[in-house]
């Protein structure tokens, strides 16, 4: 029996979870099956095919992730995608997996041959949403955290389960001896200071300070640090910048404090909304508000969506130097691309060794 499963949205841990049990109950069944992960930027339409129908002499059946499935257009790939959906193979399960937010994106004649049951969305959560599952999620691990602490630790990941997850485990570890077993604000800080870990906000602060070699040292680190850093850095500084923009409107019809509280995301889900409420990140978005006007902000958001666009096609041995290009073209050109390749030639000489 073969299955074909659409998975898409921004909430990447919950959409592992459910990938995860998937493949459980399929092992139980099939416990010799052969699994395969491919990448749509780097596949062809021969190697999809190829996984999907050849046979194994080893294994009774497949289980094939096309991972990265964004800003599709019907092309090759697309095609043999359908073709395979109308006489799909007995021994295979195929998971296509993507991160844009609506089944609309997709070509309709892909999504039709798929079961509605097996199409399935995985959108953020909201504010308190999060704040619940931080909170959970610490208590389950026999702590208690100050709600100052979970805004902190917000403040600092993507809104996703994964990034979530993957911050607060390393500061349960930390904190694994701690006699009061409750985190506070100031501990999340210890810990920060203590690991020094590069994330996306730190790497905006730098930006916001227009601070090239600083911004592009901090990319260097999460690309090292970070198995997803190009994607989910391109996406947060988005998000960013989108926060930036909106600020700089609310801020000119009320004083800044209160703008802080009134500000969130333009232009996403209305899940993502979110005040800026950290002294720490307001600080950061001081200086940016000063370093890139409205208009900057407008140019630097229609440049991201292109970057995270291309990020996802390219070769992996070409995105870093794509993404400190990408840093050049923010704090020097606010967003505006220049037709000089020179620039990213000296940042390719410059940086790659940092």
């Amino acid at each position: 029996m073969s299955e074909a499963y659409l998975l898409f949205g921004p909430e990447e841990g919950k959409k592992q979870d459910w990938i995860n049990e998937k493949k459980r109950e399929i092992l139980k069944s099939y416990p010799d099956a052969e699994q395969i992960l491919l990448f749509t930027f780097e596949t062809t339409p021969e190697v999809l095919t190829d996984a999907l129908n050849s046979s194994s002499l080893f294994s009774s059946s497949k289980i094939v992730q096309l991972k990265s499935f964004d800003d599709i257009k019907k092309g090759a790939l697309v095609n043999a995608l359908i073709k395979y959906l109308k006489t799909p193979s007995d021994d295979s399960f195929l998971f296509i997996i993507s991160s844009e937010n609506s089944v609309r994106k997709f070509p309709a004649e892909l999504t039709a041959l798929i079961k509605k049951e097996n199409t399935v969305a995985f959108y953020e959560m909201k504010e308190d949403e999060k704040k619940y599952y931080v909170t959970t999620l610490f208590k389950k691990e026999g702590f208690r955290i100050t709600p100052e602490a979970v805004t902190l630790i917000l403040s600092l990941v993507e809104n996703n389960t994964l990034e979530i997850r993957t911050f607060c485990y390393p500061v349960i570890d930390f904190f694994a001896k701690k006699t009061d077993k409750v985190i506070t604000e100031e501990d999340v800080s210890k810990f920060l200071a203590h690991t020094r870990e590069e994330t996306p906000a730190t790497l905006f602060s730098h930006i916001a300070n227009g601070d090239l070699p600083s911004s592009i040292a901090s990319l260097a680190r999460i690309m090292t640090t970070r198995s997803d850093g190009a994607i989910s850095t391109v996406s947060a500084l988005g998000k960013s910048f989108r926060m930036l923009e909106d600020l700089h409107i609310k801020a000119k019809e009320n004083k800044l404090y209160e703008a802080f509280k009134l500000v969130g995301s333009l232009k996403t889900s209305p899940f993502d909304y979110k005040g800026i409420f950290n002294p720490n990140d307001q600080a950061t978005y001081s200086k940016a508000l000063k370093k890139y006007s409205a208009t900057d902000c407008d140019n630097i958001i229609s440049y991201i969506e292109m970057i995270d666009a291309e990020i996802r096609k390219a070769p992996q041995e070409l995105v870093r130097t794509m993404l400190e290009c990408m840093l050049y073209t923010i704090i020097v050109n606010k967003g505006k691309e220049s037709s000089e390749k020179l620039e990213c030639e000296l940042m390719d000489n410059s940086f790659s060794n940092i």
